[in-house]
Order: C-alpha cells, then structure tokens, then sequence
C-alpha cells in the first residue's frame, strides 16, 4: 500500500476472529466488506487464501458480484477450492522462507549472523477471477 502510495485507512482492516459476534467469522466479515463496498471500497485483502475463500462464498450468498462490484485478493498461495472462482492471490515462496530462517538460525549459532537484519523475500502474483478493474460505478 505504501509502496503504491495508496491511502490506508485503519478502520478499513477487520479481524473475522475477534470481530465475530455468531462465531462466523466469514459470514461477519462478508457482511463488513459489503457495508464499506457501498461506501466505494472495491477491493480487499485478505490475510491467506483460506480466509479469502470462506469470505468470498459469502460475498456470493449476499448477491454481491465478485470481481465486477469487489475484487478480493488472498495471501499465500496454499489453498484451492473448487465451488468458487479461482482466487487472485500473492504465492509466497514458503521453501525460500524455510531456507533464509536456517541460514539465519546457523549464522546466530556461529555468532555471524547480525540482529536485526532485512530480508525481502518476494511473492507472486497469482492473477485469478476474483480481481478486475476498479469499478466506475
């Protein structure tokens, strides 16, 4: 977001978990997302694919159009489903994280490795049916 220099706005991030008064966190986040859709927000991300997923069967039983009234972005490229459309996604390179943790572990161990230390490790786009172009509407 910062990178891209959009606007963030707090009260825009929702947590399905703590936010859920029935227990369905999906249900409830769905209901959150269609609110601030009204209000002109046209896309989400979620934080992992299973999230995205249970989100976006709800944004479906609420009649909202995915992607052509809200895109819906997942994060991390682990999960697929089948009732649904393909989820657009970030893949993130699990192995490659693993591996980086390892390499860091041992340097620490050998007492070379330097604290804090900044790696980037970059996903992929997974382009999917549940992004599209900002609606206009």
């Amino acid at each position: 977001v910062h990178q891209a220099n959009l606007a963030w706005n707090w009260d825009w991030r929702y947590d399905c978990a703590v936010n859920s008064e029935s227990g369905d966190g999906a249900a409830c986040a769905a209901r959150h997302i269609a609110h601030w859709a009204a209000q002109g927000v046209t896309a989400w991300q979620c934080d992992s694919d299973g999230t995205a997923y249970r989100v976006l069967q709800q944004l479906i039983k609420l009649g909202i159009d995915v992607p052509n009234e809200l895109s819906i972005c997942g994060y991390d490229g682990l999960v697929e489903v089948w009732d649904v459309p393909q989820l657009t996604t970030v893949r993130v390179p699990f192995v490659e994280l693993g591996r980086t943790a390892m390499h860091r572990i041992g340097a620490r161990v050998q007492g070379v490795g330097q604290l804090p230390q900044h790696i980037l490790v970059r996903g992929e786009w997974v382009s999917g049916m549940t992004s599209g172009p900002r609606s206009r509407g």
